[in-house]
């Protein structure tokens, strides 16, 4: 009795190592405990009824453990590799977004400054033209080359936005608070529609 259960115990616990393999696993139970089983069914008594019961019950119940062991352990692994795929993938995907928003930030900047050149001189020109001694403009003549600028300034205003988001998106803008004249910024506006508003009258 005393060897069968050291052999019961040996067989449990080298299940926990053959567990990976289903069908090896079941192999080398069935070598161990069918050997028992036979061997005590051919010593038939009434007091080994119960041991051959108890040992079939327990082959059994191995035998489940076994299999759902291994179908966990294949499932981890299964599951595992998924995790990592996915998040290689994130993570491409992530250095894709990372370069196309600096893609896009290089692209906002360098627009701008082109941008920003020909503006200035539009503004320049017409300060130039609003202003001359020698051949200062009529009435209405001033009042479209204040159209003009007013309109450059806007543009130009926008174009400084589109840099201020670069720098928001590089964590580099300054923030500044101050006092805002919003009669005339309502003014600037009416200004910019002003003419086109007149040509439909």
């Amino acid at each position: 009795m005393v060897i069968l259960m050291f052999t019961i115990g040996i067989a449990a616990g080298a299940l926990s190592s053959l567990f990976i393999w289903k069908y090896l696993a079941q192999m080398y139970l069935y070598m161990v405990f069918l050997p028992i089983i036979v061997s005590t069914m051919l010593k038939w008594e009434m007091a080994t009824v119960s041991v051959l019961f108890g040992l079939i019950s327990y082959m059994a119940f191995l035998l489940v453990q076994a299999n759902r062991a291994n179908a966990e352990y294949w499932q981890s692994l299964y599951l595992t590799k998924i995790l990592q795929q996915q998040t290689t993938e994130l993570i491409n995907a992530k250095e894709q977004a990372e370069k196309a928003n600096l893609a896009k930030t290089e692209f906002l900047s360098s627009m701008s400054h082109e941008l920003r050149t020909p503006l200035n001189a539009i503004l320049g020109f017409t300060q130039l033209l609003a202003t001359d001694p020698d051949t200062p403009p009529r009435s209405q003549q001033a009042e479209n080359l204040e159209h003009i600028m007013v309109a450059s300034k806007h543009l130009l205003t926008l174009v400084n936005q589109v840099l201020d988001l670069a720098k928001v998106e590089s964590g580099h803008l300054d923030l500044t608070i101050k006092p805002t004249n919003i009669g005339a910024i309502v003014n600037d506006c009416l200004s910019l529609v002003d003419t086109l508003a007149k040509q439909k009258t």
